[in-house]
């Protein structure tokens, strides 16, 4: 009896593009709701969301960034607040066990 010939088999290089763009994807994306969400929690707890009469966001603030003001970015809170917070337990474990 002979010993069975034993090949060596790479992965496809198209299959391992895929797989570490899809880690670095999910690396990323965990770096992002963590920056977002230590942003939002600056937003809030800091009172920049308050009134501006009472310490919060104003105009003057704002000066050099005119393409933005106080609503816009309120709003663009508000949608990534959506967004990040629809993910369920389950969802949020799959991008972690991806990640680097």
């Amino acid at each position: 009896m002979t010993d069975p010939v034993v090949v060596a088999v790479e992965p496809r290089p198209e299959a391992s593009n895929l797989i570490n763009q899809t880690r670095d994807l999910a690396t990323r994306y965990v770096s992002i709701a963590n920056d977002t969400q230590a942003l939002s929690d600056e937003v809030s707890l800091g009172g920049w969301a308050n009134p501006e009469d009472k310490d919060g966001l104003t105009a003057t603030d704002f000066k050099g960034n005119e393409r933005v003001n106080r609503d816009k970015i309120l709003a663009f809170y508000q949608v990534i607040g959506i967004l990040l917070g629809s993910l369920t337990d389950e969802q949020r474990a799959a991008i972690y066990a991806v990640k680097r």
